[in-house]
């Protein structure tokens, strides 16, 4: 516990010093279609993602993310996972690539831990905010209870749009 506590006081030491960015999305496929388990279109399923940016150059940022996400399902759906990734700036004004990797635990039907990814584009619109589109990579453990059972059955890729607002 004693270690734990000092690594917490350490990572957020060095972690504030950086910037803070709020990000919130949706599912899009949720949202306007719907899926094959039950759950019509206009199924909310929300992230929630606080990212923590502890170094940076005039190209890249790295940075370290709490993720919380819900989602209505036909039984609720809870992901908390942490994040670490990086965000490019690109060529073109105004525009940036992020892609981060995460370990968390599902919360749907009983605990799973799994792992994701994020590959995300986002265009500044305002100084500070941000529009972004998403696609996240998740091993989905809870879906074994519909057969699917190898890694590959478990993969799902899936299309998020939202805002992201700087903090600080």
């Amino acid at each position: 516990m004693k270690k734990l506590i000092l690594i917490t006081v350490l990572l957020m030491s060095v972690l504030s010093y950086g910037q803070i960015t709020m990000n919130v999305s949706q599912d899009a496929r949720l949202l306007f279609l719907g899926d094959d388990k039950g759950n019509d279109a206009g199924t909310m399923d929300i992230t929630i993602r606080s990212e923590w940016h502890y170094w940076a150059n005039d190209y890249v940022s790295y940075f370290v993310a709490p993720e919380y996400e819900y989602a209505e399902l036909t039984t609720p759906y809870r992901r908390y996972s942490v994040n670490f990734g990086a965000t490019y700036k690109l060529p073109i004004d105004k525009l940036e690539g992020t892609i981060s990797i995460g370990h968390g635990i599902i919360d749907h039907y009983k605990g799973y831990m799994g792992f994701g990814g994020n590959f995300q584009l986002s265009y500044e619109v305002l100084e500070g905010f941000k529009l972004f589109l998403d696609a996240e990579i998740v091993d989905r453990k809870d879906l074994t209870i519909w057969g699917e059972t190898t890694l590959a059955d478990r993969i799902t890729v899936s299309g998020k749009f939202g805002v992201k607002y700087k903090l600080n």
